[in-house]
């Protein structure tokens, strides 16, 4: 009979208990309203403004740059990112950068030398010769003469170097700094005074 009555008491506990648990599970929904979760802002694309700064640059084979800052132009305002990709192509050389609607950067690469790096020249090796090519060192200039030098016919100092100009982008510093002091010329006077010194090396 204790038995009996221990297990009903039991049991009234346990109704009880999850009685109670119900009551304040619910009333405790019914206070605090659902949250639904807040949907992301759409986010409207940059477009060009009245307070759109546009930097302009130029870069020429031998790494200089010219910048000019302007005010927005009317051709391209109101235009987002993707349009003035369309109208400065990829394909035509320009690259694009819209960080902020207040600064857009139109990039260009020059295939020619700054003003000042125009005149320069510099020499190396075309097949064998002595040659001189189109601006400074590491510039990736054209070839504008071939002496009538044998290079193999130079002092062992002057041959060393101009064997290392094709060998430029794996140089030190150091040894770049050295090439320009000997093989590389601010204008056309300079490297024929260095030429007329290699007058008894060349070929009739």
């Amino acid at each position: 009979m204790r038995k009996y009555v221990v297990t009903l008491w039991l049991v009234g506990m346990l109704s009880l208990g999850l009685g109670t648990g119900s009551v304040l599970y619910y009333g405790y929904r019914a206070l605090v309203p659902a949250t639904k979760p807040t949907p992301a802002p759409i986010l409207e694309p940059k477009k060009v403004t009245d307070q759109t700064q546009i930097r302009q640059e130029k870069i020429f084979l031998c790494g200089e740059k010219e910048q000019t800052v302007t005010g927005p132009w009317p051709a391209i305002k109101g235009l987002t990112e993707d349009r003035i990709k369309k109208q400065f192509s990829a394909q035509e050389g320009w690259e694009v950068e819209f960080p902020a609607s207040t600064l857009l950067i139109l990039r260009k690469r020059v295939d020619d030398f700054c003003p000042v790096h125009r005149e320069y020249r510099h020499l190396g090796v075309e097949q064998g010769f002595l040659a001189i090519y189109h601006g400074p060192l590491g510039g990736g200039g054209l070839l504008l003469q071939r002496e009538a030098i044998p290079v193999e016919q130079l002092p062992a100092e002057l041959r060393s170097r101009l064997y290392k100009v094709k060998q430029w982008q794996q140089l030190t510093e150091a040894e770049k700094e050295d090439l320009r002091r000997v093989l590389e010329f601010k204008n056309d006077g300079a490297l024929n005074s260095f030429l007329d010194n290699l007058d008894e090396y060349r070929e009739e």
